[in-house]
Order: C-alpha cells, then sequence, then structure tokens
C-alpha cells in the first residue's frame, strides 16, 4: 500500500468517525421530568357534563380554570405554584388557600387528580409563527 492509499484509507475513517459523531449526537434528548414537562405547557380538558378545565403555568405562577357549561363565572384558582414530579401545589392568592393536585403525566396527556376526582387534559401545544 503506498502513502496515497494510506492516507485516503485514513480520511476516509476519520470522515466516517465525524459523520457517526453527529448522527448519534442528533439523536439524542434530553430527557425532561415530569414537573418541567407539566410547567413547559398549557393543558386543558372536558368533562362529560360539559364543564372544561384549563391550567396554565408561568414562571412560579400556576392558574387553574375550571368553565361551567351554563354561563356564569368561571371558578378559578391562581397563585404561587409549587411543583414536584407527582404533584403541584397553587396557593390561591384570594383566599390564601393551597389547593394540592396530584398528577400522572401519559404523553400528550395528563390525569389530573383532586379530593379522588381524576380529569384528563392535553396539552395545548401552539405552533410559533415566523416573521
Amino acid at each position: 500500500m503506498n502513502v496515497k492509499d494510506k492516507f485516503f484509507k485514513a480520511f476516509l475513517i476519520a470522515v466516517s468517525a465525524v459523520f457517526l459523531c453527529f448522527v448519534l449526537c442528533g439523536c439524542t434528548e434530553k430527557i425532561r421530568d415530569n414537573s418541567t414537562e407539566l410547567t413547559g405547557y398549557s393543558w386543558q380538558g372536558e368533562n362529560p357534563n360539559g364543564s372544561s378545565f384549563t391550567l396554565s403555568f408561568s414562571d412560579n405562577y400556576g392558574e387553574f380554570q375550571i368553565i361551567p357549561v351554563e354561563k356564569g363565572t368561571a371558578a378559578k384558582i391562581y397563585g404561587d405554584c409549587i411543583v414536584t414530579n407527582s404533584s403541584f401545589a397553587i396557593i390561591d392568592r384570594e383566599s390564601g388557600e393551597v389547593v394540592v393536585f396530584e398528577y400522572t403525566l401519559i404523553g400528550d396527556t395528563m390525569e389530573l387528580s383532586y379530593e379522588g376526582g381524576v380529569i384528563t387534559l392535553g396539552k395545548i401545544i401552539t405552533e410559533k409563527t415566523s416573521s
């Protein structure tokens, strides 16, 4: 094997190694914990009687809203929020009451439970438009 062939072989191996690194690094995804996944999105759902629910987060602030079927005032719990990997607490700004919810994430949905009741909420995925 002459020097040119050795150089070409070494060059091909180096290029293949660099290409393999790009492919493998491009396929990895940072695994998010449940609390980051929960607070990274807004959520919405509806129960069988037609009432709807929304849940959203911003920094250390959470808001849970219940919108009744009949026209009327929506119930809202909002305030400072403490989030773990299986529950979150909202300290209601109006009443000072601490409301604790348990949650389980299942793909793009969440089972939210409070005092024995369970509702299912789905992620609100918004597309960002470029100007």
